[in-house]
């Protein structure tokens, strides 16, 4: 891969909802080849705005969804966190441009798996995804801390979103990463 990603955690801190409220993970472009960045990479990261809406998110936000594509209920016992049912899947908020996703499973001593590539987010419309019932059962039992780092704009891509905006072909850089915390059900 040519990204090098850096995702802080306080093991010793107390294990409440990791909501991202601070900085939840830094991503870098690493060059370590010749990169091209074509014509048809750069008309992938165009798009305009149709029009201006304050409550428009421009980074989607994740929200874990039960089997009905519902928002879980968080709650805390003993200092634990957990919501009131089991994991299905994730929503993200609704973004004005299309992009395309992957979703790395960490958990707190830096063990990384690939949970899903290549999802593609549709602008002005929700995506849910439904996670694989064998990823959801390997992350259940699981007895450490785990996250899913969601991130767009993988390798050149990320150049590549910073150049179509200096070439004013979209109006703001794209390249995001979220991080959510894995939490198990009542």
């Amino acid at each position: 891969m040519q990204e090098l990603s850096f995702f802080p955690l306080e093991k010793n801190s107390d294990a409440y909802r990791y909501n991202g409220s601070i900085l939840s993970s830094y991503r870098y472009f690493v060059q370590s080849k010749d990169i091209n960045i074509n014509k048809k990479i750069l008309q992938e990261q165009a798009f305009s705005l149709e029009k201006i809406n304050s409550e428009q998110n421009y980074f989607p936000e994740p929200d874990w969804i039960g089997k009905n594509k519902n928002n879980l209920v968080y709650s805390i016992k003993d200092g634990v966190p957990s919501t009131n049912e089991k994991i299905n899947g994730l929503k993200l908020d609704i973004v004005p441009y299309n992009t395309t996703i992957d979703i790395l499973l960490v958990d707190e001593y830096g063990n990384t798996s690939m949970i899903e590539e290549n999802v593609k987010v549709i602008k002005n419309k929700t995506t849910f995804i439904n996670m694989d019932k064998d990823d959801l059962n390997k992350m259940y039992k699981i007895s450490t801390r785990q996250f899913l780092l969601i991130m767009n704009n993988r390798e050149e891509r990320i150049m590549a979103d910073v150049k179509t905006v200096g070439l004013n072909k979209k109006p703001f850089p794209t390249s995001f990463q979220r991080v959510i915390e894995v939490y198990k059900s009542n």
